[in-house]
């Protein structure tokens, strides 16, 4: 399932595990767009008018100066 606000993607997407495989073939820092993008994956996309799935916490750092606001 992938939460959508405003036709953008959002964050966290929950995974069906048939799904890890291909999760675990990714390398580096590419994130799992490349696997939602591909043409035989289906997504369930659910829209939501919370800008909140839009932030996206990729350090520790990042998620404190959300905190903090």
């Amino acid at each position: 399932m992938l939460p959508v606000s405003g036709g953008r993607r959002g964050n966290p997407v929950l995974w069906d595990r048939r799904m890890f495989p291909l999760l675990l073939e990714l390398r580096g820092d590419v994130g799992a767009r490349s696997v939602l993008d591909r043409p035989r994956t289906n997504v369930l996309a659910l829209e939501t008018k919370d800008g909140a799935v839009l932030e996206d916490f990729d350090t520790p750092e990042a998620l404190t100066s959300f905190r903090a606001g």
